[in-house]
């Protein structure tokens, strides 16, 4: 049987999409990310769209269809490319999206789509296509990406936090205080992590991509922290973002920045994003500073409670073989000075 001939292939068209960014934002607690390039969401959430036509829309005639693609050749079958139709026979085969049509005024239609609480993070692409019978009419992308993120506030996600207090620090504050030094010589660094920033937001997600993480990956909080954690220094030969040097010669940071003049990470992450190449240089407040403006962004975990221990302990002759956790025990009980040196540092992270 052949298709159902469009309607509208003559001449409808989709005029516009607006993307509501501010009743959006405001719903998905990302509102107070400071970008005009991206749409900010959550996993988990419900979020509204206005779609504009150059003539009458008539629902009996035809339907709207939303796909969010990320890369370069989007697949559903890679988890690249998600559908939602958009009509009285919704069709949402795909991990839970869920779309509704919620009202027709004349030339325009508000629409809502519900995420699911288990997709992959990472910025997409938003296609609305006008559909009649089995023909695509008429098509048009959103003029802003859409970045969807983990969300501490969906209960049944993987990184929820019931207490609202703890998200407001965990998630949402920007600033924060970095303790390094011995038991006996303590110092305190102020730090920016500036996670709200639209540069920090890019740099983030160019380090997943650097390191090719699939769908699969990207649904998972604890690989995502691990890739983080990678893809802060160079040790891999990654392309990381810092590139340590705990010289006490001054001329051997004169190609670079001495790490102690550094109070933020949105100047590291700006200069990396600038030239694609590791940020000279680092020492162990500067890597767990950097690593944290990412935990916060895209992990939303507990991850503000970092430890940065530089001591001199002894540990017998075993010491590689104790947890983390013992390490920093012995550290900060303060344990003999002898000739092994341990320089720690430290980002945790829990839900």
């Amino acid at each position: 049987m052949p298709p159902k001939r469009a309607r509208y292939d003559r001449g409808m068209e989709i005029q516009s999409i607006d993307l509501q960014t501010k009743d959006n934002t405001t719903a998905h607690h990302t509102d107070l990310y400071d970008t005009q390039k991206y749409v900010v969401l959550r996993w988990g959430n419900t979020f509204a769209l206005n779609v504009k036509f150059s003539e009458a829309f008539d629902s009996k005639e035809c339907s709207l269809k939303a796909e969010f693609t990320r890369g370069d050749r989007p697949r559903v079958s890679r988890g690249t490319k998600f559908v939602t139709y958009l009509s009285a026979d919704a069709r949402n085969y795909y991990y839970s999206w869920k779309g509704e049509m919620k009202s027709i005024n004349d030339k325009e239609v508000s629409v809502t789509v519900t995420l699911p609480n288990d997709g992959p993070i990472g910025m997409y692409d938003l296609l609305v296509e006008l559909v009649s019978g089995n023909t695509t009419v008429h098509s048009l992308e959103a003029d802003k990406k859409v970045v969807i993120l983990f969300n501490p506030w969906d209960k049944d996600g993987g990184v929820y936090m019931e207490e609202e207090d703890r998200r407001q620090e965990y998630v949402l504050n920007e600033t924060g205080m970095i303790w390094a030094g011995t038991p006996s010589s303590k110092h305190i660094w102020h730090w920016n992590f500036a996670q709200l920033e639209e540069v920090c937001l890019e740099a983030t997600l160019f380090l997943l991509n650097e390191k090719d993480l699939d769908s699969d990956d990207r649904r998972s909080p604890i690989v995502v922290s691990r890739t983080l954690a990678e893809m802060v220094n160079i040790n891999d030969d990654d392309n990381g973002v810092l590139w340590g040097n705990w010289s006490s010669d001054d001329k051997d940071y004169a190609d670079g920045t001495d790490p102690t003049a550094w109070s933020g990470s949105e100047a590291i992450l700006t200069e990396y994003m600038r030239t694609k190449r590791p940020v000279k240089y680092a020492q162990c407040w500067v890597f767990g500073g950097t690593l944290t403006t990412g935990e916060k962004m895209l992990l939303a975990c507990e991850n503000n409670s970092l430890i940065l221990v530089n001591k001199c302990v002894l540990i017998s002759q075993c010491w590689r073989n104790l947890p983390h956790w013992q390490i920093i025990s012995v550290a900060l009980l303060g344990g003999r000075t002898i000739c092994q040196l341990l320089i720690f540092c430290a980002v945790f992270s829990w839900s």
